[in-house]
């Protein structure tokens, strides 16, 4: 399993608004079949630079990731959302995390 960790930095005031602007569009992603089962996270920093936002999503493979790619850019919904997110993002940065122990190998 992989953690695909995306940090956006808003504009100064914009981090709630950005927040809600991710969460739509995985809001719009509901309802397909092929992204069931994939754990998605949005957060915002308590911490750290003012207005950050974290998306996280969880899924098996680096190939998982590329096909949940060409599906997610391919809702128009979700497009919509993020097109209209880039208007109050000033710079984000992406990384690709091995998970190598969870509370779920635990259980």
């Amino acid at each position: 399993m992989i953690v695909v960790r995306t940090e956006l930095q808003a504009k100064f005031g914009y981090g709630s608004v950005l927040t809600g602007m991710i969460a739509e569009a995985i809001e719009s992603l509901t309802g397909y079949e092929e992204l069931k089962g994939i754990r998605w996270r949005v957060m915002s920093g308590l911490t750290g630079n003012f207005d950050t936002v974290t998306l996280e999503v969880e899924t098996e493979s680096l190939a998982s990731w590329d096909r949940i790619r060409l599906i997610v850019f391919s809702v128009p919904g979700f497009v919509d959302a993020m097109n209209a997110a880039q208007d109050i993002t000033i710079s984000g940065t992406q990384q690709f995390l091995n998970i190598e122990a969870s509370d779920l190998d635990f259980g």
